[in-house]
């Protein structure tokens, strides 16, 4: 397992990488830095430079999730860079009307943001929630509109 930390917005990220799959990024306050860096993380460092590097590309494991959620993480996937959607949008899209109470559980429960850009997904009266919290969220909306 290697572990990138490096600074972004307004902390620091830790991603963590398998040979594999991306196990885990955190959005945290600390400002640290790797030495060496994962090519995800030097992928993530060009998003944070106000790039739009292809994240689609980087293969998260989601067998272990519920139906559900993969279908809610997969649809947020496919939202593109500097748009949003609302959970009722998401819940719509993946055959589930009314469901958006479900689709924000789900978002709250992404281990790997960004990579699965669960910020792009708002409320329908303003942001909604973020599991590091809105001012990260509001900052990375802020990032990809180029603001």
């Amino acid at each position: 397992m290697n572990i990138d930390r490096f600074n972004a917005g307004p902390g620091h990220i830790e991603l963590r990488v398998d040979a594999k799959f991306v196990r885990g990024l955190k959005l945290l306050p600390e400002t640290v830095q790797s030495k060496a860096m994962s090519e995800t993380g030097r992928l993530l460092l060009r998003y944070f430079r106000g790039e739009n590097p292809d994240l689609d590309r980087i293969p998260v494991e989601l067998e272990h999730l519920t139906a559900f959620d993969r279908q809610v993480y997969q649809y947020s996937r496919e939202i593109p860079y500097g748009q949003t959607r609302t959970y009722s949008e998401v819940a719509d899209g993946i055959g589930r009307p009314g469901a958006q109470r479900a689709v924000g559980q789900a978002m709250g429960r992404n281990e790997v943001c960004i990579i699965i850009p669960c910020h792009r997904v708002v409320a329908q009266d303003g942001l909604g929630g973020f599991g590091s919290g809105v001012s990260w969220k509001r900052y990375l909306l802020r990032l990809e509109s180029g603001n």
